[in-house]
Protein backbone atom coordinates (compact mmCIF):
# COMPACT_ATOMS: atom_id res chain seq x y z
CA UNK A 1 0.00 0.00 0.00
CA UNK A 2 1.50 3.55 -0.79
CA UNK A 3 1.50 6.94 1.18
CA UNK A 4 -1.45 8.41 2.01
CA UNK A 5 -2.25 11.51 0.27
CA UNK A 6 -2.15 14.81 1.81
CA UNK A 7 -6.05 15.21 0.87
CA UNK A 8 -7.16 11.99 3.05
CA UNK A 9 -9.64 13.88 5.50
CA UNK A 10 -11.25 11.34 8.33
CA UNK A 11 -13.50 12.83 11.14
CA UNK A 12 -13.08 11.19 14.23
CA UNK A 13 -16.56 11.28 16.04
CA UNK A 14 -16.55 10.51 19.50
CA UNK A 15 -19.86 10.33 21.87
CA UNK A 16 -18.58 8.83 25.11
CA UNK A 17 -15.28 9.55 27.38
CA UNK A 18 -14.85 5.61 28.02
CA UNK A 19 -13.15 5.55 24.65
CA UNK A 20 -11.29 9.00 24.40
CA UNK A 21 -7.80 7.07 24.64
CA UNK A 22 -8.79 4.88 21.71
CA UNK A 23 -9.53 7.90 19.96
CA UNK A 24 -6.72 10.04 20.59
CA UNK A 25 -3.89 6.91 19.73
CA UNK A 26 -5.69 6.01 16.14
CA UNK A 27 -6.20 9.95 15.33
CA UNK A 28 -2.57 10.47 15.98
CA UNK A 29 -1.16 7.03 14.28
CA UNK A 30 -3.40 8.46 11.31
CA UNK A 31 -2.22 11.65 11.05
CA UNK A 32 1.39 10.82 12.03
CA UNK A 33 1.40 8.41 8.74
CA UNK A 34 0.35 12.12 6.64
CA UNK A 35 -3.71 12.23 7.45
CA UNK A 36 -5.71 15.34 7.96
CA UNK A 37 -7.67 13.96 11.43
CA UNK A 38 -10.41 16.06 12.40
CA UNK A 39 -12.61 15.71 15.87
CA UNK A 40 -15.90 16.30 16.62
CA UNK A 41 -17.59 15.52 20.07
CA UNK A 42 -21.28 14.49 19.91
CA UNK A 43 -24.04 14.30 22.57
CA UNK A 44 -22.64 17.12 24.13
CA UNK A 45 -19.38 15.27 25.13
CA UNK A 46 -16.38 17.27 26.22
CA UNK A 47 -13.06 15.81 25.91
CA UNK A 48 -10.72 15.89 29.42
CA UNK A 49 -7.94 18.71 29.00
CA UNK A 50 -4.99 16.04 28.42
CA UNK A 51 -6.73 14.57 25.49
CA UNK A 52 -7.19 17.99 24.14
CA UNK A 53 -3.65 18.70 24.47
CA UNK A 54 -2.96 15.37 23.15
CA UNK A 55 -5.23 16.01 19.94
CA UNK A 56 -3.44 19.19 18.81
CA UNK A 57 -2.45 17.94 15.59
CA UNK A 58 -6.47 17.62 15.04
CA UNK A 59 -9.00 20.32 13.90
CA UNK A 60 -12.33 20.33 15.54
CA UNK A 61 -15.10 20.92 14.04
CA UNK A 62 -18.81 22.09 15.58
CA UNK A 63 -21.10 19.02 15.51
CA UNK A 64 -23.17 21.30 13.14
CA UNK A 65 -20.35 21.88 11.15
CA UNK A 66 -19.53 18.15 10.94
CA UNK A 67 -23.11 17.48 9.35
CA UNK A 68 -22.99 20.18 6.96
CA UNK A 69 -19.55 19.42 5.51
CA UNK A 70 -19.94 15.08 5.41
CA UNK A 71 -19.13 15.48 1.52
CA UNK A 72 -15.40 16.85 2.85
CA UNK A 73 -14.70 13.80 4.64
CA UNK A 74 -13.06 10.80 3.11
CA UNK A 75 -14.33 8.28 5.73
CA UNK A 76 -15.68 8.55 9.31
CA UNK A 77 -14.73 6.76 12.53
CA UNK A 78 -17.13 6.09 14.91
CA UNK A 79 -16.18 4.99 18.35
CA UNK A 80 -19.12 2.86 19.17
CA UNK A 81 -21.32 -0.05 16.59
CA UNK A 82 -24.59 1.41 18.22
CA UNK A 83 -26.04 4.16 15.35
CA UNK A 84 -29.39 4.22 17.48
CA UNK A 85 -27.19 6.03 20.27
CA UNK A 86 -26.39 8.54 17.82
CA UNK A 87 -28.96 11.26 16.39
CA UNK A 88 -30.87 10.72 13.87
CA UNK A 89 -28.79 13.30 11.51
CA UNK A 90 -25.35 10.79 12.13
CA UNK A 91 -27.38 8.07 10.99
CA UNK A 92 -28.42 9.39 7.67
CA UNK A 93 -24.60 10.52 7.26
CA UNK A 94 -23.63 7.09 7.90
CA UNK A 95 -25.41 5.47 4.85
CA UNK A 96 -23.54 8.69 2.76
CA UNK A 97 -20.27 8.65 3.53
CA UNK A 98 -17.63 5.49 4.40
CA UNK A 99 -17.61 4.34 7.96
CA UNK A 100 -14.52 3.04 9.89
CA UNK A 101 -14.89 1.27 12.99
CA UNK A 102 -11.68 0.00 15.12
CA UNK A 103 -12.98 -1.93 17.93
CA UNK A 104 -14.83 -0.94 21.59
CA UNK A 105 -11.07 -1.47 23.56
CA UNK A 106 -9.51 -4.16 23.12
CA UNK A 107 -11.67 -7.66 22.17
CA UNK A 108 -10.94 -9.33 25.91
CA UNK A 109 -14.82 -9.99 26.36
CA UNK A 110 -17.65 -10.51 23.96
CA UNK A 111 -19.44 -7.51 24.22
CA UNK A 112 -17.98 -6.83 20.45
CA UNK A 113 -19.39 -10.09 19.42
CA UNK A 114 -22.99 -8.73 20.20
CA UNK A 115 -22.00 -5.26 18.06
CA UNK A 116 -25.26 -5.19 15.72
CA UNK A 117 -24.81 -7.49 12.25
CA UNK A 118 -26.67 -4.31 10.85
CA UNK A 119 -23.78 -2.07 11.63
CA UNK A 120 -20.80 -4.13 10.14
CA UNK A 121 -23.17 -5.65 7.32
CA UNK A 122 -24.56 -3.03 6.00
CA UNK A 123 -22.93 0.66 7.31
CA UNK A 124 -19.44 -0.31 8.28
CA UNK A 125 -16.85 0.10 5.16
CA UNK A 126 -13.80 -0.43 7.03
CA UNK A 127 -13.54 -3.20 10.15
CA UNK A 128 -10.06 -2.88 12.25
CA UNK A 129 -9.82 -6.47 13.28
CA UNK A 130 -7.30 -6.88 16.43
CA UNK A 131 -7.90 -10.82 17.19
CA UNK A 132 -7.81 -13.66 15.52
CA UNK A 133 -10.72 -15.15 16.69
CA UNK A 134 -12.38 -11.37 15.09
CA UNK A 135 -10.76 -12.47 11.64
CA UNK A 136 -12.76 -15.90 12.02
CA UNK A 137 -16.05 -14.10 13.25
CA UNK A 138 -15.61 -11.72 10.26
CA UNK A 139 -14.58 -14.63 7.72
CA UNK A 140 -17.42 -16.36 8.65
CA UNK A 141 -20.20 -13.04 7.84
CA UNK A 142 -18.45 -12.80 4.35
CA UNK A 143 -17.19 -9.35 5.38
CA UNK A 144 -13.62 -10.26 5.13
CA UNK A 145 -13.21 -7.85 2.00
CA UNK A 146 -13.78 -5.07 4.25
CA UNK A 147 -11.78 -5.47 7.07
CA UNK A 148 -8.02 -5.28 7.45
CA UNK A 149 -6.25 -7.16 10.49
CA UNK A 150 -3.95 -3.83 12.11
CA UNK A 151 -4.49 -4.52 15.47
CA UNK A 152 -5.89 -2.46 18.33
CA UNK A 153 -4.30 1.09 18.00
CA UNK A 154 -4.21 1.69 21.84
CA UNK A 155 -2.34 -1.59 22.48
CA UNK A 156 -0.05 -0.76 19.57
CA UNK A 157 0.56 2.65 22.00
CA UNK A 158 0.76 0.44 25.37
CA UNK A 159 3.55 -1.61 23.54
CA UNK A 160 5.63 0.70 21.74
CA UNK A 161 5.70 3.55 24.70
CA UNK A 162 6.86 0.48 27.17
CA UNK A 163 10.36 0.69 24.97
CA UNK A 164 11.22 3.99 26.79
CA UNK A 165 10.00 3.01 30.44
CA UNK A 166 12.24 2.94 33.04
CA UNK A 167 11.64 -0.20 34.34
CA UNK A 168 9.88 -0.45 37.99
CA UNK A 169 12.27 -1.13 40.29
CA UNK A 170 10.03 -1.29 43.23
CA UNK A 171 6.75 -0.55 44.74
CA UNK A 172 5.89 2.87 45.18
CA UNK A 173 2.55 4.01 43.03
CA UNK A 174 -0.74 1.62 42.64
CA UNK A 175 -3.10 1.54 40.36
CA UNK A 176 -7.07 0.65 40.75
CA UNK A 177 -9.69 0.93 37.66
CA UNK A 178 -13.05 -0.46 39.29
CA UNK A 179 -15.22 -1.39 36.35
CA UNK A 180 -19.08 -0.51 36.46
CA UNK A 181 -20.89 -3.24 35.29
CA UNK A 182 -24.36 -3.11 35.95
CA UNK A 183 -26.64 -4.51 33.35
CA UNK A 184 -29.61 -2.40 32.06
CA UNK A 185 -31.94 -5.08 33.73
CA UNK A 186 -30.94 -3.37 37.22
CA UNK A 187 -29.24 -6.58 38.28
CA UNK A 188 -25.81 -6.82 39.91
CA UNK A 189 -22.95 -7.48 37.11
CA UNK A 190 -19.38 -8.55 37.68
CA UNK A 191 -17.99 -5.25 39.93
CA UNK A 192 -16.11 -6.13 43.49
CA UNK A 193 -14.84 -2.83 44.19
CA UNK A 194 -17.55 -3.14 47.61
CA UNK A 195 -14.87 -6.00 48.93
CA UNK A 196 -11.71 -4.04 46.92
CA UNK A 197 -12.42 -0.59 48.50
CA UNK A 198 -11.43 -1.32 52.43
CA UNK A 199 -8.06 -3.38 52.07
CA UNK A 200 -7.36 -0.42 49.51
CA UNK A 201 -7.68 1.85 52.51
CA UNK A 202 -6.34 0.26 55.22
CA UNK A 203 -3.58 0.08 53.14
CA UNK A 204 -3.14 3.94 51.96
CA UNK A 205 -3.71 4.88 55.77
CA UNK A 206 -0.64 2.46 56.88
CA UNK A 207 1.96 3.37 53.95
CA UNK A 208 1.07 7.52 53.54
CA UNK A 209 4.60 7.28 51.31
CA UNK A 210 2.92 5.42 48.55
CA UNK A 211 0.44 6.87 45.73
CA UNK A 212 -3.00 5.48 44.63
CA UNK A 213 -4.32 6.46 41.45
CA UNK A 214 -7.97 5.53 40.88
CA UNK A 215 -8.89 5.25 37.47
CA UNK A 216 -12.73 3.95 37.55
CA UNK A 217 -15.18 3.24 35.11
CA UNK A 218 -16.94 6.85 34.36
CA UNK A 219 -20.69 5.86 34.88
CA UNK A 220 -18.89 5.02 38.64
CA UNK A 221 -18.80 9.20 38.82
CA UNK A 222 -22.74 9.74 37.59
CA UNK A 223 -24.32 11.83 40.27
CA UNK A 224 -25.97 10.32 42.78
CA UNK A 225 -23.82 7.08 41.82
CA UNK A 226 -23.64 4.42 45.21
CA UNK A 227 -19.49 4.82 44.35
CA UNK A 228 -19.24 8.30 44.58
CA UNK A 229 -21.58 7.76 47.86
CA UNK A 230 -19.76 5.09 49.79
CA UNK A 231 -18.56 5.59 53.14
CA UNK A 232 -15.18 4.20 52.16
CA UNK A 233 -14.71 5.82 48.86
CA UNK A 234 -15.04 8.85 50.70
CA UNK A 235 -12.64 7.83 52.96
CA UNK A 236 -9.96 6.71 50.53
CA UNK A 237 -10.07 9.62 48.29
CA UNK A 238 -9.54 12.13 51.26
CA UNK A 239 -6.01 10.82 51.76
CA UNK A 240 -3.14 12.76 50.35
CA UNK A 241 -1.75 10.03 48.78
CA UNK A 242 -4.86 8.93 47.05
CA UNK A 243 -6.32 10.69 43.53
CA UNK A 244 -8.77 10.21 40.75
CA UNK A 245 -6.92 9.76 36.95
CA UNK A 246 -7.17 13.10 35.30
CA UNK A 247 -4.36 11.62 32.47
CA UNK A 248 -4.14 8.70 30.16
CA UNK A 249 -4.56 5.57 30.30
CA UNK A 250 -0.86 4.77 29.15
CA UNK A 251 0.15 7.84 31.30
CA UNK A 252 -1.72 5.94 34.27
CA UNK A 253 -0.20 2.55 33.21
CA UNK A 254 3.59 4.13 32.90
CA UNK A 255 3.10 5.55 36.65
CA UNK A 256 1.76 2.08 38.37
CA UNK A 257 3.81 -0.51 39.76
CA UNK A 258 1.37 -3.19 39.87
CA UNK A 259 -2.37 -2.77 39.14
CA UNK A 260 -5.86 -4.12 40.74
CA UNK A 261 -9.17 -4.03 38.86
CA UNK A 262 -12.02 -6.38 37.83
CA UNK A 263 -11.65 -5.80 34.14
CA UNK A 264 -11.76 -5.63 31.47
CA UNK A 265 -9.58 -4.41 28.23
CA UNK A 266 -7.03 -2.71 31.24
CA UNK A 267 -6.32 -6.36 32.05
CA UNK A 268 -4.79 -6.35 28.39
CA UNK A 269 -3.20 -3.04 28.42
CA UNK A 270 -1.24 -3.55 31.91
CA UNK A 271 -0.18 -6.92 30.94
CA UNK A 272 1.59 -5.87 27.76
CA UNK A 273 3.60 -4.11 30.55
CA UNK A 274 5.17 -7.28 32.13
CA UNK A 275 3.78 -5.59 35.58
CA UNK A 276 2.13 -7.39 38.58
CA UNK A 277 -1.47 -6.89 38.16
CA UNK A 278 -4.64 -9.23 40.27
CA UNK A 279 -8.04 -9.10 39.00
CA UNK A 280 -10.74 -9.31 41.30
CA UNK A 281 -12.95 -12.08 40.56
CA UNK A 282 -16.21 -13.06 42.12
CA UNK A 283 -16.99 -16.43 42.60
CA UNK A 284 -20.47 -16.14 40.78
CA UNK A 285 -20.44 -12.65 38.59
CA UNK A 286 -17.70 -12.69 36.13
CA UNK A 287 -16.98 -10.95 33.51
CA UNK A 288 -18.38 -11.93 29.76
CA UNK A 289 -14.66 -12.64 28.80
CA UNK A 290 -13.89 -13.75 25.25
CA UNK A 291 -11.68 -16.42 24.34
CA UNK A 292 -8.85 -14.48 24.82
CA UNK A 293 -9.90 -12.71 27.69
CA UNK A 294 -10.22 -16.40 29.19
CA UNK A 295 -6.61 -17.12 28.45
CA UNK A 296 -5.35 -14.17 29.50
CA UNK A 297 -7.31 -14.10 32.51
CA UNK A 298 -5.95 -17.51 33.29
CA UNK A 299 -2.64 -16.62 33.34
CA UNK A 300 -2.89 -13.58 35.49
CA UNK A 301 -3.16 -13.31 39.50
CA UNK A 302 -7.25 -13.63 40.69
CA UNK A 303 -8.39 -13.34 44.24
CA UNK A 304 -11.85 -13.43 45.08
CA UNK A 305 -12.16 -11.89 48.53
CA UNK A 306 -10.99 -8.77 50.16
CA UNK A 307 -8.46 -11.20 51.88
CA UNK A 308 -6.83 -11.78 48.73
CA UNK A 309 -6.86 -8.29 47.60
CA UNK A 310 -5.00 -7.58 51.23
CA UNK A 311 -2.30 -10.31 50.30
CA UNK A 312 -1.69 -9.39 47.15
CA UNK A 313 -1.01 -5.50 48.51
CA UNK A 314 1.24 -7.21 51.27
CA UNK A 315 3.37 -9.08 48.63
CA UNK A 316 3.99 -5.93 46.72
CA UNK A 317 5.29 -4.24 49.45
CA UNK A 318 7.26 -7.18 50.77
CA UNK A 319 8.96 -8.67 47.91
CA UNK A 320 7.81 -6.57 44.94
CA UNK A 321 10.71 -9.00 42.66
CA UNK A 322 8.87 -11.70 43.91
CA UNK A 323 5.52 -10.04 43.05
CA UNK A 324 7.15 -9.53 39.35
CA UNK A 325 8.26 -13.19 38.52
CA UNK A 326 4.97 -14.92 39.79
CA UNK A 327 1.75 -14.95 37.26
CA UNK A 328 2.54 -12.29 35.48
CA UNK A 329 1.02 -12.52 31.77
CA UNK A 330 3.59 -13.93 29.29
CA UNK A 331 4.47 -11.56 26.76
CA UNK A 332 4.76 -14.10 23.84
CA UNK A 333 0.99 -15.15 24.96
CA UNK A 334 -0.32 -11.50 24.23
CA UNK A 335 1.16 -11.59 20.94
CA UNK A 336 -0.53 -15.15 20.28
CA UNK A 337 -3.96 -14.07 21.13
CA UNK A 338 -3.80 -10.42 20.07
CA UNK A 339 -3.12 -8.98 16.60
CA UNK A 340 0.19 -6.98 16.95
CA UNK A 341 1.83 -6.17 13.51
CA UNK A 342 4.63 -3.58 14.20
CA UNK A 343 3.24 -0.96 11.77
CA UNK A 344 0.35 1.53 13.74
CA UNK A 345 -3.06 0.61 12.84
CA UNK A 346 -3.59 4.03 12.19
CA UNK A 347 -0.96 4.21 9.30
CA UNK A 348 -3.47 1.16 8.20
CA UNK A 349 -6.10 3.25 7.80
CA UNK A 350 -4.46 5.96 5.90
CA UNK A 351 -2.89 3.81 3.61
CA UNK A 352 -6.23 2.71 3.19
CA UNK A 353 -8.18 3.31 0.22
CA UNK A 354 -12.05 4.18 0.32
CA UNK A 355 -14.51 3.34 -2.44
CA UNK A 356 -17.90 5.90 -1.75
CA UNK A 357 -20.38 4.55 0.47
CA UNK A 358 -23.13 3.71 -2.26
CA UNK A 359 -20.77 1.92 -4.81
Amino acid sequence: MSKVSPSQKILFAIDEVGLVDHLVAIARQFSDAGGSAYVVELSGLKLPEWAKSSLGFATFVPESQGLARANKWDAIWFARPYPRALAQEWQKIQRQIPVVYSGYGLPISRWDESAPLPFLQEVCNLIILRSSSEEERIRDLGLSHKAIAAGDPLLHDVITARRFWQESSGYRSLLWAPHWSKKISGARGFYNWRWTVGPLLRHMRKNPNLKLVVRAHPFLFRPGSEFSRHRNVRKLFSLPNVSNSDSSLIRDIERADALITDGVSIIGYFAATGKPLVITNHLLFRPPFSFEGKKLAGAARRVSTSWGVKRFLALLQRDYANALSKKVVPQELLRELLIVTGIPPGEWLARYRFKSADS
